[in-house]
């Protein structure tokens, strides 16, 4: 029997899962019965009941008389119609008003709009919400939003890099199926922040030197890294190496802010790879004083990255 290792394939899988966006949720409408504004059962019963009712439901009845009841009409002119103002008006004056006189604001009679039982007041308050209302005007699409992006990248904030093997993870780069080329080249720069302890500016800063490294799984891919400082006895599947710079500027007493640039990371590009871009900031300042570097600080520009 043959057995298979899968264990790339499930690294592969878990490190997409953090890539994966949510679905789009629908927004469900507030519920008024509850917070500032809040209304009544009757008052939402009521705007609903009056909504319903303002409509003409015998509007087309003209279209079912018989010839002989449409003839009757022509020769006494009751098929005449009457604009609404006068509807309203001659529905005042006979103290009997129609459910379509409701657009008006004026309270009308249940048994005017044909409802049996007990007699009521029917008004249509505007500033009452329509709520569970059914209407055909929402269609909600089940087709999913086309992605055009070649890749996704998942970076967090705060990232604490230090000096000490291993790599410290910076961000995630997953290779979509729009994706160009089976070999991209990338560009891109991070923010990141020094601090020191003692909070005092140094002398002289002795070196300040960032590597980077770009793993499939375990296997690196490329690195500037080209002695082998941090990583022993690892050769990168990619023979050029990126040309990795910073720039960085005192800010405060034991405080520094800069950037990370990293260019010609050229990195094999098949769909579906979930690659991982890690760094280590080799650097020193005078004997007796700490430091610590935070890349892609919360509040900064954040991951800026492209691929040619």
């Amino acid at each position: 029997m043959t057995y298979y290792d899968i264990s790339g394939v499930c690294i592969q899988r878990s490190r997409k899962a953090l890539l994966i966006p949510p679905p789009q949720r629908l927004e469900l409408q507030k519920s008024p019965y509850v917070g500032a504004g809040a209304h009544s059962q009757y008052e939402l019963d009521m705007r609903r009941k009056a909504e319903i009712l303002k409509y003409d439901k015998g509007g087309d009845k003209v279209n079912r008389l018989t010839k002989a009841e449409q003839f009757a009409q022509l020769a006494n002119g009751s098929s005449q119609r009457r604009n609404y103002s006068n509807q309203l008006l001659q529905g005042i004056i006979d103290g009997v008003l129609s459910c379509e006189t409701l657009n008006s604001g004026v309270p009308t009679m249940s048994s005017s709009c044909d409802i049996p039982g007990p007699e009521f007041e029917i008004v249509l308050d505007p500033t009452v919400p329509l709520y569970n209302y059914v209407t055909n005007t929402d269609a909600y699409s089940l087709l999913p939003v086309e992605d055009t992006r070649q890749y996704i990248t998942y970076i967090q904030t705060d990232v604490l890099v230090s000096s000490i093997a291993p790599p410290n993870e910076l961000f995630l780069l997953y290779i979509d199926n729009k994706i160009e080329k089976p070999l991209t080249t990338f560009q891109f720069t991070v923010p990141f922040t020094i601090s020191t302890y003692p909070s005092t500016y140094p002398s002289s800063i002795v070196y300040l030197n960032p590597y980077v490294y770009a793993y499939y799984n375990s296997t690196l891919i490329a690195t500037n890294d080209k002695n082998s400082l941090f990583v022993k006895g690892v050769s990168p599947l990619m023979k050029t190496v990126p040309a990795v710079t910073v720039t960085y500027t005192k800010t405060s007493s034991g405080f520094f802010t800069g950037v990370l640039r990293v260019d010609g990371l050229s990195l094999y590009t098949s769909p579906g790879y979930v690659l991982d871009i890690k760094v280590i900031f080799d650097l020193a300042f005078n004997l007796g004083i700490t430091w610590q570097v935070i890349c892609n600080p919360a509040g900064s520009a954040g991951l800026q990255i492209t691929g040619y």
